[in-house]
């Protein structure tokens, strides 16, 4: 009796299609396994599937980033605000004035800082002046 194999797998343009469509939105291969005809074994997705499967993220992140890139340049602030943080590298930053000009009380903030580290140090004589409280 001669021996029946299965019969070879063709995908279809629409199958080829929504392979790549899953895939670019983060689908995991299991579960677009499960939506291919009645369900496909994961070494036949990556077998016949294996060009949508690859180049399927990088085509969405350039549409998207086509999209974006457009909008910036179209006066879109959002959009060119996200674009110098994500692709320029931009940040917003926050500035600490830390020049010891600002008070506890009455005495300045490195007066009292001076007075602590040295009671810290173990001084044993008193300063001049002690800080307010």
């Amino acid at each position: 009796m001669p021996r029946r194999t299965k019969p070879s797998f063709e995908p279809t343009d629409d199958e080829r299609k929504l392979v790549e469509q899953m895939s670019a939105v983060g689908i995991p291969q299991e579960s677009i396994c499960l939506v291919v005809r009645n369900g496909i074994d994961d070494k036949t997705l990556r077998k016949h599937f294996r060009r949508e499967l690859d180049t399927a993220a990088t085509k969405a992140n350039a549409k998207i980033g086509g999209t974006l890139f457009n909008k910036a340049m179209g006066g879109d602030t959002t959009a060119a605000i996200w674009w110098t943080k994500s692709r320029m590298g931009w940040s917003e930053t926050h500035k600490i004035d830390a020049d010891h000009r600002h008070t506890h009380g009455s005495e300045p903030v490195s007066e009292t800082a001076r007075w602590i580290e040295g009671i810290a140090a173990g001084d044993s004589g008193r300063p001049d002046k002690e800080p307010m409280h």
